[in-house]
């Protein structure tokens, strides 16, 4: 194949939806489907968001239509109202939202609910999303309902556990010398690091984890919250009006190796898969095997067989159950002969989100005994935060793993990009307890699993098209960037729905990383010049690939819910 040409534009064909820019007083914020976003004093990021939320039982968030929506907006005040109806499985449920802008700099939100069925809920009601940029470190004062205050500050490194609790009231004063304050109304609030799930934000919410959940809701149940954002503006004099625009170009940094993950069993990839998948630059295949799984042995023989035609080695995750002794004696006998092409093992329980001490106190002399070359691993298969929640101890270990996905709160296109900027906080915490190879397996575009109690499985969400869009490979280009930090990512899957492959065929994401594997880049670099973004990769020949994203804002077409 040919060396590829120097330079692509990737269009942004994902939908965005279309937004509306709104005053109230010295603030600003931009109105998008129902929400408000982007709540600024000049260049300081007050609030990145406000918004409401219907959550089931599984932590899935409903999607909502807007009915009777009114707009009344002046040079400096605003007022909006609608219903919005939620529908999702079992929940239907509908909320008055009245948003109110005023010439006084002060914000409310406020949502009348009402359930129109009967469900089950984690959480319904008003959310903030707080600015990391702005927020990393700063002080605030935590007012409670009995009138207390209490001197925190946000976290600078990932938290594992809430910021704060008890909120009724909550001042902070921002890098530029604004003063900000939020009054709660209709439940206890509290506060989160949202970084701990890839999104870029601390965010306050109603209803505390504390409470036994989930909560069955009856029909014609009601609820009412309210929040109220008020600043107080600096004189002219002060730094506030003297931020220089988030533009610039950052430092170059290594490109990682890179993987790609199975797509399960049964089944195998076809001969024309694997010439297909051999023309991309991946340096391990992500195999899950479950040794509750009668057919496990016969699953890693395939998969084995697999990475041998796909040029590559084995990245393990192996789920032992409480028989975890018997099967990894099974394992070493199974893996022989085949070892040489098994890059590591990350060993998970079945009844644990984060391999439990016990079991990597056991299997790593065995494993390393017969096969010291094979890296053996601490972590999850799921969210980062149960990694920070539950940090490796003092088991040996030889890298540290988790997955995760732009999409656990939010949906719409314009979350997806600004949550990439989370994945170098989540890296930076790792490295404060250890300094182990971080692998981080897999990313994925949306919800990997989730799980369905009526029928006893696990299920996936729908694929998602931005995926087999152009701004699938665009993001995918922005994710591995940000993610440079890590020492291997492991990426979608081979086929399938939601797969880099679709019917045998290559769709952008494919072509990108085909160009990649030709090129062969030793290191990328990202430059924002405040209209799109540029990503330059260098192959260590004096050559240089660059792509070149189209901007990320603007009014888009409607179309992907929250």
């Amino acid at each position: 194949m040919q060396m590829p040409d120097s330079e692509f534009k990737i269009p942004f064909d994902a939908s965005l939806y279309p937004v509306r820019e709104l005053k109230a007083g010295n603030l600003t914020c931009l109105y998008e489907n129902g929400n408000l976003r982007g709540i600024r004093k000049e260049k300081t990021e007050i609030l990145r968001m406000i918004y409401s939320a219907v959550r089931d039982e599984y932590w899935d968030t409903a999607h909502y239509t807007i009915e009777n929506e009114n707009i009344e907006q002046t040079e400096k005040n605003f007022r909006i109202s609608y219903t919005a109806v939620y529908h999702y499985l079992s929940v239907v449920y509908q909320a008055d939202i009245l948003i109110e802008g005023r010439d006084d700099d002060t914000i409310a939100f406020t949502m009348n609910g009402k359930a129109l069925s009967a469900f089950k809920r984690n959480r319904i009601g008003l959310c903030i999303l707080h600015p990391v940029k702005e927020c990393k470190g700063i002080p605030v004062t935590i007012k409670n309902a009995a009138g207390e205050n209490d001197q925190r500050s946000f976290s600078n490194t990932i938290s594992p556990h809430q910021l704060f609790t008890g909120i009724r009231q909550m001042n902070w004063m921002t890098r530029h010398h604004i003063e900000a304050s939020l009054l709660f109304e209709g439940d206890v609030f509290e506060t989160e690091d949202q970084r701990n799930w890839m999104d870029e934000s601390y965010k306050t919410y109603g209803t505390p984890l504390t409470l036994p959940m989930p909560v069955s809701i009856a029909a014609g149940e009601r609820m009412q919250q309210r929040v109220i954002l008020k600043i107080s503006v600096p004189p002219s004099d002060s730094p506030a009006g003297l931020i220089p625009p988030i533009t610039g170009i950052a430092e170059k940094v290594p490109f990682p190796k890179i993987g790609i993950a199975r797509n399960g069993w049964p089944g195998s990839l076809s001969s024309e898969e694997i010439i297909l998948l051999r023309k991309l630059p991946f340096e391990q295949y992500r195999v899950e095997i479950y040794f509750g799984n009668a057919n496990w042995k016969e699953e890693l023989l395939t998969c084995i067989s697999e990475a041998r035609q796909l040029e590559t080695k084995l990245e393990l995750i192996l789920f032992f159950t409480p028989s975890f002794e018997s099967e990894i004696k099974d394992l070493l006998v199974q893996m022989k002969g085949g070892e040489k092409y098994i890059e590591s093992i990350l060993p998970l329980y079945s009844e644990s989100q984060v391999t439990p001490d016990f079991l990597l106190e056991y299997c790593y002399p065995v494993l390393k005994k017969t096969y010291p070359a094979i890296q053996l691993g601490y972590g999850t298969d799921g969210y980062f935060t149960e990694l920070n929640r539950q940090r490796p101890g003092g088991e040996p270990f030889d890298f540290v793993s988790f997955s995760c996905h732009p999409q656990a709160h939010a949906k719409d296109t314009r979350t997806l990009l600004e949550n990439l900027a989370a994945l170098p906080e989540i890296i930076e915490t790792i490295r404060s307890f250890t300094k182990k190879p971080i692998a981080v397996s897999p990313v994925t575009f949306s919800k990997r699993k989730k799980p369905d109690e009526a029928n006893g499985i696990v299920r996936e969400d729908p694929a998602d098209i931005r995926q087999k869009q152009w701004f699938g490979a665009g993001w995918t280009l922005l994710c591995l960037y940000f993610l440079h930090g890590a020492d291997r990512i492991s990426i979608y899957k081979t086929n399938g729905e939601s797969g880099i492959l679709d019917n045998g065929v290559g769709g952008p994401i494919y072509k990108m990383l085909s160009v990649l594997k030709v090129f062969q880049p030793v290191g990328m670099q990202l430059e924002n010049d405040g209209t799109g973004m540029k990503i330059t990769f260098e192959n260590g020949q004096d050559r240089k690939l660059i792509f070149l994203l189209a901007p990320e804002y603007g009014n888009g077409n409607s179309g992907n819910n929250k």
